[in-house]
């Protein structure tokens, strides 16, 4: 092989490597991606572990019946980190608690980016379009 056909192959190498990274970021996105969706994963998940707060919450009859800020679940139905975990992450901002119905809450967040079936998938359910997890809410005086 000549120099200047060893060149034009490594040149070609070169190139094929390039494109497929490209591809490859155009695909799956880069860094920043990855990071807003971990942002968005955690806030889903505090979204959920909070509605569950307020589900134990109304079972166990605490005061106030419907809180209307985070700080106001009771401490006994806070699990884990998510005592910590009442603001996005992000932004510092509290989560949104609203009250549709009487036996219905929804914790609500902004996103950063649309949150596909199968990230959003599990329970309490998750709506997309308004950024909220809603729970039932069974109050023991109701049993």
């Amino acid at each position: 092989m000549t120099l200047a056909r060893t060149r034009l192959v490594v040149i070609l190498f070169g190139l094929a490597v390039l494109l497929a990274v490209a591809a490859g970021l155009a695909v799956v996105g880069g860094p920043d991606t990855g990071r807003r969706d971990r942002r968005d994963d955690a806030r889903l998940d505090a979204l959920r572990q909070i509605a569950d707060a307020l589900a134990c919450h109304a079972d166990a009859k605490s005061d106030p019946p419907n809180p209307a800020i985070l700080g106001d679940i009771s401490p006994a139905c806070l699990s884990g980190d998510i005592s910590v975990r009442l603001s996005d992450p992000q932004t510092g901002a509290p989560y949104r608690i609203e009250y549709p119905t009487s036996d219905e809450a929804r914790v609500c967040a902004d996103f950063e980016a649309p949150l596909s079936a199968p990230r959003s998938a599990g329970w309490p359910p998750f709506d997309a379009a308004t950024g909220c997890v809603s729970v039932t809410l069974s109050r023991a005086d109701e049993k």
